[in-house]
C-alpha cells in the first residue's frame, strides 16, 4: 500500500491542521486558536520533508507559543 507524501495531498492540510491544533490545545489545556485561511495556502506551498509528523510538531509548537491575538503563522513554516 502506497500512501502519497503530504506534499501530494495538500487537500488534506485543513483537516490535519485542525486536528493537530485541537490535539495540541487539549494536551496543553488551552483553548484552540482559530487558524487563518492564509495559513493553509502557505502550507500548501511547503515541501514537508518530514511529512505528517513534521506538520504535527510544527502545529504543536505554534499552539504552545500562542498566547493571544491571531494565531502565529511564522513558526509553522
Amino acid at each position: 500500500m502506497r500512501i502519497p507524501p503530504l506534499r501530494e495531498r495538500t487537500g488534506d492540510l485543513p483537516s490535519l491542521v485542525n486536528h493537530f491544533v485541537r490535539e495540541a490545545a487539549h494536551d496543553l489545556d488551552r483553548k484552540p486558536p482559530v487558524v487563518p485561511e492564509r495559513l493553509y495556502r502557505m502550507l500548501s506551498r511547503y515541501d514537508f520533508p518530514g511529512n505528517v509528523r513534521e506538520l504535527r510538531a510544527r502545529v504543536f509548537e505554534a499552539v504552545a507559543r500562542h498566547t493571544t491575538g491571531p494565531p502565529p503563522v511564522g513558526p509553522l513554516l
